[in-house]
């Protein structure tokens, strides 16, 4: 049996009168274990519950009088206690630890320099050599097994995840990444438009620091024409039915908060559905984009259950390709094969991505992610799968804005890796055929479950490959509001003022 079931954590406040000045106050964590046959509290009968309860109370008890005991021995600025009533608390009966509570943050930048944060079950410097990234950001996201926000991240940016029944371990939903994170990499979005203020915190532009970017919606396409945009709120194509489907794209490839390339520059082209206004987009990304600098990104394809292959659109693609160009397009929500007679997954020179089913982990649960979404089309044309669904977050919270799902959003979150690579390795002049093969490569090989056997059975990877797995909270924590630990520090400080003063 696991005997850490029953460890206690308890908050205690320290507030002390020190000549007559109320010292900073400190919290310490106790930790309490009654007995290894202990079971986790809220499993325990009444009767034992009471006995916990009991030798808990006791403690604190001897724990208050050695506080008072040894109150000459307390740093005086700051009321910590002295190593030496540590020492006394830790050798009490039933008493596992005692040591001071200290604050966390959430995101890290980590430059090489062998600098590994401190009691983090991750290890900065492992990931690194793995890697051979030049530095490492990651992105701590708190994992909620309803909803699991960030999957589509935390998904790219290790092994693949072997779910294993009561394990004691959870699933590691961190986002590790480059710390380059696709600067000075210009993604070009073939779309519906922009609308920054749906998110505004995805589209930050980082303005008068060292990661400056620009997002900027390129010009408005319709009817083969192009029109420049001179203000934001003009970059939508109005007849389309989902004028939020390429913010969404963009988000899912460049966001701060919820994409994968955080300081890639963004290049929008609002453009209708016609293959003229493509391949007037597709020209003008031609005169415009610098090449093997450059990913476009096209979420889009024929009407279900119609071919729609053009030459047209080949022969630009060649003539991108041909100049250093990557791109990247969506397999398509099929349900089916569509490798044959496609506008985009039939031509050369793109790389089509597929999705899997990380929309239904709160039904499914983590052991059933690695599974092709349920329409996401397949086929030997696909080079990948990614994940498919993202859960926009609100910056700082797991608040839920919008979940959308499809191919469009896969083939964004591998555009952004893409990005990642371009930014982290500067000096390689990638094209079409080497950036394909880098993605092979890094992929994760043979973990998508009941995948078509003619179809390439690959996951996509950023280059970190080590599995984490967070240590499930075994241990029952009090934690005082901040209401009740206002009055309990009150009530303790006049207490021990009176002891002091006299």
């Amino acid at each position: 049996m696991n005997n850490c079931t029953s460890i206690f954590k308890i908050f205690i406040i320290f507030s002390y009168l020190f000549h007559g000045l109320l010292a900073k106050n400190n919290y310490y964590l106790i930790s309490i274990r009654r007995s290894s046959n202990d079971k986790e509290y809220d499993k325990e009968s009444i009767t034992t519950q009471i006995a916990i309860n009991r030798v808990v109370n006791d403690i604190m008890n001897d724990i208050y009088e050695i506080i008072e005991k040894h109150k000459e021995t307390y740093a005086l600025k700051d009321a910590y206690l002295s190593d030496e009533v540590v020492k006394i608390i830790k050798r009490l009966p039933n008493v596992i630890s005692c040591k001071i509570s200290k604050r966390t943050v959430a995101l890290r930048s980590i430059e090489n320099n062998n600098n590994v944060l401190s009691n983090k079950y991750y290890n900065s410097e492992d990931i690194l050599k793995e890697t051979k990234w030049k530095g490492l950001e990651i992105q701590e996201n708190q994992f909620n097994d309803e909803t699991l926000a960030y999957s589509h991240l935390s998904l790219i940016s290790q092994g693949q995840y072997k779910y294993t029944e009561n394990s004691n371990y959870t699933y590691d939903n961190n986002y590790y990444f480059p710390s380059t994170a696709g600067k000075g990499i210009d993604l070009y979005v073939i779309d519906s438009g922009l609308k920054i203020n749906f998110h505004e915190a995805d589209f930050d532009t980082y303005k008068n620091t060292p990661d400056e970017r620009i997002i900027t919606c390129d010009g408005r396409i319709e009817n083969g024409e192009f029109n420049p945009v001179f203000k934001m709120e003009d970059c939508l194509i109005e007849s389309l039915d989902d004028d939020e489907h390429g913010t969404l794209v963009s988000i899912a490839a460049i966001g701060k908060i919820n994409g994968v390339a955080k300081k890639a520059n963004l290049h929008m082209l609002a453009t209708d559905y016609g293959d003229f206004d493509d391949l007037t987009a597709l020209d003008y990304i031609k005169q415009h984009a610098t090449p093997h600098k450059t990913v476009v990104n096209i979420s889009r394809g024929c009407e279900y259950g119609i071919e729609c292959y053009s030459q047209d659109i080949q022969n630009k693609i060649t003539e991108l390709i041909n100049y250093g160009i990557i791109i990247i397009v969506s397999a398509g929500n099929t349900y089916e094969s569509n490798c044959i007679g496609q506008i985009y997954t039939s031509c050369e020179g793109v790389i089509p991505i597929g999705a899997i089913s990380n929309n239904y982990i709160y039904d499914l649960g983590m052991e059933d992610v690695y599974e092709p979404a349920i329409s996401t089309s397949y086929g030997e044309c696909v080079t990948l799968f990614a994940p498919g669904t993202i859960q926009v977050s609100r910056e700082g919270t797991n608040e839920i804005i919008e979940t959308v799902s499809g191919t469009s959003f896969s083939s964004a979150i591998t555009a952004g890796v893409v990005a990642t690579i371009m930014s982290e390795n500067s000096n390689i002049n990638y094209t079409f055929y080497s950036m394909r093969e880098k993605l092979i490569d890094l992929s994760l090989k043979d973990v998508i479950r009941d995948l078509d056997e003619n179809t390439p059975n690959r996951f996509l990877n950023n280059g970190k490959q080590i599995v984490y797995q967070s240590s499930k909270s075994d241990e029952l924590s009090y934690e005082l509001s901040d209401e009740l630990s206002d009055k309990l520090s009150d009530e303790l400080s006049d207490v021990l003022s009176d002891e002091f003063l006299d």
